[in-house]
């Protein structure tokens, strides 16, 4: 039974380096971005391209011993956001294991977040907009990958695991 799990382990990273072979930074620096609006911090993981943490400006979490603790909605792994297809040869392509390249734009209204993850025949972006709200828009565009795949079937899973941050009457001490 440990073999079988050391060898599925070790199928797993090896179609991972696989998929990140066939999605490699072509140029420009992977790391982790934090943004900002009037109610959010933000930050956004190379990794995957995704939101790695939220926090809400105006609101504190409960804790009676910390009175000002930071309310986060997502943050240490509880957000999961990812893409999958296969390859034309066959390795199923993961979002999350890719490393994406951040790009910010700020306007008088809003801050746009473009990560992109690149390879030598194509591109998918996650373009993430930020107003003066609670909202975070997100658009999935992609260029080229009928260059990577000739499936035309994507794999779509979201994840997001919520904290209990609030009092309620259960929690009374």
């Amino acid at each position: 039974l440990v073999q079988k799990e050391k060898n599925a382990e070790a199928k797993k990273a090896a179609n991972v380096q696989q998929a990140q072979n066939v999605f490699q930074p072509v140029t420009g620096e992977a790391k982790d971005i934090e943004v900002s609006n009037e109610k959010l911090n933000v930050k956004f993981a190379s990794k995957g391209g995704q939101i790695d943490a939220v926090q809400l400006k105006d609101y504190t979490s409960y804790d009676k011993n910390d009175k000002n603790k930071p309310l986060f909605l997502a943050k240490d792994g509880s957000n999961s956001f990812n893409l999958s297809f296969k390859a034309k040869n066959g390795v199923e392509i993961n979002t999350k294991d890719l490393v994406f390249l951040p790009v910010v734009q700020k306007n008088s209204a809003n801050t746009i977040v473009t990560m992109t993850a690149q390879s030598q025949g194509g591109q998918i972006q996650y373009i993430y907009t930020l107003g003066n709200s609670y909202g975070i828009d997100l658009e999935v565009k992609s260029q080229g990958l009928s260059n990577i795949t000739s499936d035309n079937k994507v794999g779509l899973n979201w994840v997001m695991d919520g904290f209990s941050t609030e009092r309620g009457t259960d929690q009374v001490t």
